[in-house]
């Protein structure tokens, strides 16, 4: 089904978004900070990654060059932010962001589109 990691400082979201994918039948991990993540990214392989824009360690855009960087860039990542600004967006998306949601959203909005990148299936390689 493909692990999934939350990365947000808001330890109410991570826990209402990591209940909300697991009644879907999904399995995440939260982490409060990009450090954390990357830590464990560096072990694990996620199939996606829902993160926070404005982390208290570091801006969205680092933590995927970061990740990037380590050979840990998910295929899937959808960017939550409260920032509406075309620059942010755009940083967002051209980083390697599926999806930009802007904050506040509904719950059952990330989670439809959790639903939609992790049943997409992805090209073979070319």
């Amino acid at each position: 089904m493909g692990l999934i990691a939350i990365v947000d400082d808001d330890h109410v979201h991570c826990e209402l978004l990591s209940m909300a994918l697991a009644a879907n039948g999904r399995t995440a991990r939260s982490f409060s900070d990009g450090a954390s993540f990357l830590h464990a990214a560096a072990a694990n392989a996620f199939d996606l990654v829902l993160l926070d824009w404005s982390l208290p360690d570091m801006p969205g855009g680092e933590l995927l060059r970061a990740l990037h960087a380590i050979g840990r860039r998910p295929a899937k990542t959808i960017v939550l932010s409260g920032r509406s600004e075309a620059g942010v967006l755009e940083e967002a998306l051209t980083g390697g962001a599926s999806v930009f949601l802007l904050k506040p959203t509904r719950l059952a909005n990330i989670v439809n589109e959790v639903e939609k990148l992790m049943n997409r299936q992805e090209p073979p390689a070319a």
